[in-house]
């Protein structure tokens, strides 16, 4: 993953702090102290990135991978390998760009049920914001990836063998997991919107 998607990651846990008072499992100050926490070390992996010599090339490897996927060109010796691995993740695991839409349907029915309104309208302009650019980003990134393996780049080679739990886990058996989690959020909110109204007459 780039780096640049990071703060996507730590916008999308500031709104949930606000939305629902949680963040990282963890709720309270514990949960304030979690998301900066997590912010201070994307600082703090971005800047050992650009200044530890060997984590620069390790870096600059992995865009290097990123930038041949996006662009569809042969990233060269030592990397084409590398290159269809990751093709292969992100074409298989594309659907888990629907997890972010989901989480933000349960996280809002959470922080409108609980929370108060200016954190549930600030939290979830941030959760909101985070996910439609992550979404657009792993979708466009799921994009890529079949292009790359419908015609890899360079010299022909064999495709990556998945493992079992791979082959379990993507494709239309992952679409499958995201259905059922989609219908189990569904009745989740029906369920809090229903208690809600009870309590409420």
């Amino acid at each position: 993953m780039e780096w640049a998607f990071a703060p996507v990651v730590s916008t999308w846990f500031l709104g949930q702090y606000l939305l629902t008072g949680q963040a990282l499992g963890l709720s309270g100050r514990a949960g304030a102290i979690a998301v900066a926490g997590y912010s201070a070390l994307v600082v703090l992996t971005v800047v050992v990135l650009t200044s530890v010599p060997a984590a620069r090339r390790r870096g600059a490897s992995g865009h290097a991978v990123e930038r041949a996927l996006r662009r569809h060109e042969d990233p060269g010796p030592g990397l084409r390998e590398r290159a269809d691995r990751q093709a292969h993740h992100a074409a298989a695991f594309g659907w888990g760009a629907w997890l972010f839409p989901v989480a933000l349907v349960c996280f809002l029915a959470a922080g409108v049920l609980q929370r108060p309104w200016p954190a549930v309208v600030v939290g979830g302009l941030l959760m909101t914001a985070s996910t439609v650019v992550a979404t657009r980003w792993l979708r466009g990134r799921a994009a890529d990836a079949r292009r790359w393996l419908a015609d890899p780049p360079g010299p022909p080679r064999a495709a990556p063998v998945a493992g079992w739990g791979f082959r379990w886990a993507s494709g239309r058996r992952g679409g499958a997991l995201v259905a059922v989690v989609v219908l189990v959020v569904v009745l989740v909110v029906i369920a809090l919107g229903a208690g809600t109204a009870l309590l409420v007459s």
